[in-house]
């Protein structure tokens, strides 16, 4: 399965992030949720697409992602105070990520990715 593109709203540094979603996967060939329950998702943010270095991930374990509706395969990000380092700060930082969910079989797709956009106030 190829990643469908979404790219998540941006966040200028130190404010609150307002959240995204609700999002629902749904299989191609049905338009319908998957039959296995949904059982947790992780975003993991990377400055490099590439990199095996994550800067910093969301999920359902840390409750910053929320699992809404796990037999419609429905979540969001909820507004919350992003902790995001900046080991370079530059007037816009981007981010790479990539959206990766496990159903209660334990079976794991990424249905997304994207990027994410963090700048800096500009009197910093």
């Amino acid at each position: 399965m190829v990643p469908g593109i979404y790219n998540l709203p941006s966040l200028t540094y130190g404010d609150t992030y307002y959240g995204a979603g609700p999002f629902q996967i749904l299989e191609t060939a049905t338009q319908l949720p998957p039959t296995v329950d949904l059982a947790s998702v992780k975003m993991e943010f990377r400055q490099v697409a590439t990199s095996p270095r994550i800067a910093f991930t969301l999920s359902t374990a840390d409750g910053t992602i929320t699992l809404t509706s796990a037999n419609n395969w429905i979540f969001e990000i909820p507004q919350q105070t992003l902790t995001i380092a900046l080991p370079n700060p530059q007037p816009e930082n981007l981010y790479h990520y990539s959206c990766q969910t496990t159903d209660a079989n334990g079976n794991i797709m990424t249905p997304f990715a994207g990027q994410f956009i963090v700048t800096l106030f500009p009197t910093r």
